[in-house]
């Protein structure tokens, strides 16, 4: 791995605000995103406050791992809740019918987006250990963030990723 300060540059230039672009950077290799669940639910009422619908409203809730290409190492877990109404059509098929994480799709559909970050921690593995080939007690950092769009959050975002993994041996 590249130093720190070499790394630092990395992300610097090559960051446009999503996090596939900040990885890729970081880990020097694309990352694609492997689709583990897509589905539509009820918004739950904590969720349809964050994201400005009522209670009920059809919501497509989403997991994704990001991985390197070549080297098959997990370095994110992500949950999303989106709001189908307020993206195009053809945002809402392609999330179907590719494994594109979702600031991607944003991105190369050229929707212009604002990030909220609502919070900041760690937690136990529990059963996303095995994602990253870890066991359960592992500490995972994560955050939760909401992506505006057009004045109305569209996103509901939460990235889980390995706390230490640099340092045993992971990324």
């Amino acid at each position: 791995m590249p130093g720190s300060q070499e790394l630092l540059h990395r992300i610097l230039l090559a960051t446009d605000g999503t996090v596939t672009t900040i990885l890729e950077a970081y880990a020097g290799e694309s990352i694609e995103a492997i689709r583990l669940t897509q589905s539509i639910q009820p918004a739950r009422p904590e969720d349809a406050e964050l994201l400005a619908v009522d209670a009920g409203s059809p919501m497509i809730s989403r997991q994704v791992l990001l991985r390197g290409v070549y080297s098959g190492m997990v370095f994110l877990h992500g949950e999303s809740l989106i709001v189908p109404e307020r993206l195009s059509p053809s945002i809402i098929e392609r999330l179907g019918s590719t494994n594109q994480p979702v600031g991607v799709l944003l991105r190369t559909s050229r929707v212009e987006t604002f990030r909220e970050v609502l919070a900041v921690g760690e937690q136990r593995a529990g059963s996303y250990g095995a994602y990253f080939g870890s066991d359960e007690d592992a500490v995972l950092l994560f955050r939760t963030y909401r992506v505006f769009s057009r004045g109305q959050p569209v996103v509901l975002i939460t990235e889980n990723v390995l706390a230490g993994a640099e340092e045993a041996g992971g990324w």
